[in-house]
């Protein structure tokens, strides 16, 4: 018998093809470099959702620049982060701007984090402070 998977659990399942790939700006190939915006780029791709890829955005975006690249994404739904469930799309500050984004599982997030020079699965407790926005990917 097949158990058919939930859209939660596929896109945590699609995040976490990336993980160990190699750190790069602007990256958008698998085991090759991705940045967090090629992570959420490789999840809807394998979803098969329509997405824009601004690749016009600087290492540190600011002036909400993320939010606006976010807001105008086709499949992404902006919800209350007190809504935030695995699967969703999490949007971190680093210093003061919201810069950075993750993948939620519902303990963890994944992400692409220069920090750590790939993509790793790391605990939301450590960036749950910093959190700025949940978007929710949308698709029919």
């Amino acid at each position: 018998m097949m158990i058919e998977k939930t859209r939660e659990s596929l896109i945590i399942d699609y995040a976490r093809e990336c993980v160990g790939t190699p750190f790069i700006h602007q990256g958008r190939l698998i085991a090759k470099g991705l940045d967090c915006a090629g992570v959420l780029r490789h999840v809807l791709e394998r979803i098969g959702l329509p997405y824009l890829d601004d690749k016009g955005y600087p290492s540190k975006p600011f002036d909400g620049m993320l939010n606006k690249i976010m807001d105008a994404e086709p499949s992404l739904q902006r919800v209350n982060n007190s809504d935030l469930m695995p699967g969703d799309v999490c949007v971190f500050r680093v210093k003061k701007a919201p810069q950075h984004i993750a993948i939620f599982t519902g303990d963890t997030v994944i992400h692409a984090y220069a920090d750590t020079g790939r993509v790793v699965e790391q605990s939301y407790s450590a960036w749950a402070k910093n959190l700025t926005a949940v978007y929710r990917i949308i698709h029919e």
